[in-house]
């Protein structure tokens, strides 16, 4: 096999698309030519399988976790592959079943048998469907077969453009490199546990909750002896923040109001006493805010969402 070094990406070219002297095939040059290839369901995520050696696991493990949190699919042999599976049926179901290969150049690849099996059954997929599928990701100056030299590859050969050619991939994968990434469930339940903790209250089961009007994404613990819940922030201004809305008018907001879902949605402070001096304990959310009257064990759930103050619930607790 015919080895040379890989050419510069130039222009606006996608990753994966010939570079500016190639001399393909006829074939490729349509390719060359097509829009990358987006979502158009707004659902169903991206998916790519990364070839690579295990001399480069840490960058693998690395660009797979910014990868899914973006919500690309990953195929990777060390989180999904079991034992005796590392076979040529395994590498051509997950290839088949992955919209893109992304295979990592380096030494440690170019010398692996695997990476190169893997990139012929990838290579043999594209030309039998006419449409791209090969996406060089350049980790360390190397020399590349002649039929990858001529595509345009994402460049992660340094920590000062890792960032660069993550949105060069991104780009082709059709998803956006600068989105937020909402707080995982192991995050958002150590912030709620520490919450509960401080409050010395029992821990009861962590859940995704209802997206709130506002479009913030969170998660849920209600309180083992039901007086309360716990909600933490995934997503929005508030990310990674937890917040107890106790006893009951956790229970009212929670229970018959609805939660994260209802007008209010997400509770954006702790519990505290109202401003005018009153003796009134008033927790704040994201659409207005809930207060309670010591004196008529009045619970009081007003919304603000249209810039006005309009009572939604009352209710003696």
């Amino acid at each position: 096999m015919r080895w040379c070094e890989p050419q510069r990406a130039s222009g606006n070219r996608g990753v994966g698309d010939p570079g500016e002297h190639s001399q393909s095939s006829e074939r490729a040059k349509r390719v060359a030519h097509r829009p990358p290839v987006l979502r158009h369901d707004g659902m169903k995520s991206p998916s790519i399988f990364i070839s690579y050696n295990h001399g480069d696991i840490a960058f693998v493990r690395r660009l797979t976790v910014d990868l899914q949190r973006l919500g690309v699919k990953v195929w990777v042999d060390e989180f999904e592959g079991m034992v005796g599976d590392s076979s040529v049926t395994a590498i051509e179901s997950g290839i088949a079943a992955s919209e893109y290969l992304g295979v990592v150049l380096s030494p440690n690849s170019m010398a692996s048998s695997w990476v190169r099996r893997e990139l012929e059954v990838a290579l043999a997929d594209e030309i039998k469907k006419d449409r791209l599928k090969v996406l060089p990701l350049f980790l360390q100056d190397c020399t590349v077969p002649l039929f990858l030299s001529s595509k345009i590859y994402a460049d992660f050969r340094s920590a000062e453009v890792y960032q660069e050619g993550l949105a060069k991939l991104c780009q082709r994968l059709g998803v956006s490199s600068e989105q937020t990434f909402n707080l995982p469930l192991y995050e958002a339940a150590t912030l709620i546990e520490q919450a509960a903790r401080m409050r010395g209250v029992a821990f009861g089961p962590i859940s995704p909750a209802a997206l709130s009007p506002c479009g913030t994404v969170s998660f849920k613990m209600r309180l083992a002896d039901g007086k309360g819940v716990i909600y933490c922030h995934a997503s929005g201004p508030l990310r990674g923040q937890a917040f107890f809305v106790r006893k009951g008018i956790g229970w009212y907001y929670e229970h018959v109001l609805g939660g994260s879902a209802s007008a209010l949605g997400l509770p954006t402070s702790y519990e505290e006493l109202r401003e005018d001096g009153e003796d009134s304990p008033i927790s704040y959310f994201e659409g207005g805010f809930m207060e309670w009257s010591p004196k008529t064990s009045i619970a009081k759930a007003v919304s603000t969402a249209s810039g006005i103050q309009e009572v939604i619930g009352e209710r003696i607790l």
